[in-house]
């Protein structure tokens, strides 16, 4: 069986057929530019709008606290108020700028055909706005209020009603 391998500029090579959650996860941790480049993609290759609709709605991923892969990009947009947590989290030795992390939401949203399940949650019970809302947690960040309200107003959060 042969393998389909694409180019970016980022990466030699991503293995079109090992587009699992875990190597998804691991991309946007490690080199958003090349999953950002890998996922725009997929309107030319089916293979990864498949894999991409998998991976935003696994939770089975234990290094990001069983968090599906929508909830892994907010971990990740902006930077960590905090540098003296051992980093040895998820998102832990990584940061996405506001803009970024705006342009990877939205084209998810293109991918998937709709906003963020918000009654999905991750081992400790929080769905994505609780992730987005949290203070005082090991993976605070800051300099992503545009991204965080995106996410907000994306998935109809009303401030009034929490």
């Amino acid at each position: 069986m042969s393998s389909t391998h694409t180019t970016t500029q980022y990466e030699n090579e991503v293995d079109v057929d090992d587009l699992s959650p875990t190597y998804l996860s691991r991309l946007l941790e490690d080199d958003s530019n090349a999953f950002l480049e890998l996922v725009s993609q997929h309107t030319e290759k089916p293979t990864i709008k498949t894999a991409v609709i998998n991976w935003l709605n696994d939770t089975t991923i234990y290094n990001t606290w069983y968090s599906y892969g929508w909830a892994q990009l907010v971990y990740l947009v902006g930077y960590l108020v905090s540098r003296d947590n051992g980093s040895c989290f998820y998102g832990g030795n990584s940061a996405m700028s506001d803009e970024q992390g705006c342009e990877i939401f939205n084209l998810l949203i293109e991918i998937y055909g709709s906003s963020p399940n918000v009654n999905v949650e991750n081992y400790y019970g929080d769905n994505i706005n609780k992730i987005v809302l949290r203070e005082g947690t090991l993976s605070d960040r800051t300099n992503n209020d545009q991204f965080n309200a995106l996410v907000l107003r994306t998935t109809g959060y009303q401030v009034n009603e929490h």
